[in-house]
């Protein structure tokens, strides 16, 4: 896919398949905003267009006629406009991730080991990928520090996280790891098949 001649930014809606809007900027002044929903076969489409000229900006040097559509080049714009729809699909389902995350790990500190279910041990496999592709030195202290426990409790738990099969093991060491399609499935997460087509 081309790289984008526009920055696009979501402009309304919640991006979750539901009728939300991403608009640009065009070089002739001109924000363009597109609307766009996905069908009941999980398709997306365009419901709706608007161009306007900001009134802020006076009158348009180029007025819009069949000339200035046919060099908008419309098809090209709604590829991108899709691509920016899925990317903010990926933003707002990330948010919503870290907020159940957030919420199932807010009362470790609370409560003991004893019967914790495998949803709070994904919650921690989560947050420790997390801290991971953050880059962070030590992603067990800080995930210590999350939950408001300490260091050798926190490791502990990580390590069980791998035993329950929602955090897998790293192939050198004892750093590293990622949520499992298991772990996924207990926080809600979309998993991808990444079965080949016959």
């Amino acid at each position: 896919m081309k790289e984008s001649l526009y920055e696009w930014r979501m402009s309304q809606g919640f991006f979750d398949g539901s009728r939300s809007s991403v608009s640009a900027n065009l070089p002739e002044g001109y924000e363009m905003t597109l609307e766009l929903v996905r069908t009941i076969d999980g398709v997306l489409v365009c419901s709706g267009l608007h161009l306007e000229f900001p009134e802020s900006l006076g009158t348009p040097s180029k007025t819009i006629n069949s000339s200035f559509f046919q060099k908008l080049g419309l098809g090209e714009l709604l590829v991108q406009a899709k691509k920016a729809y899925v990317e903010g699909t990926e933003v707002v389902t990330e948010v919503f991730e870290e907020m159940r995350v957030d919420e199932l790990l807010g009362d470790w500190a609370q409560l003991g080991p004893a019967g914790f279910p495998d949803e709070k041990y994904a919650a921690i496999a989560w947050k420790y990928e997390k801290f991971l592709i953050l880059g962070l030195e030590n992603p067990v202290s800080e995930l210590a520090e999350f939950i408001k426990s300490d260091k050798t409790t926190t490791s502990g738990r990580v390590l069980e996280a791998r035993k329950r099969g929602l955090l897998t093991t790293p192939k050198k060491g004892s750093f590293g790891g990622k949520l499992t399609d298991k772990g996924k499935k207990l926080l809600g997460i979309e998993v991808i098949s990444a079965k080949k087509s016959k």
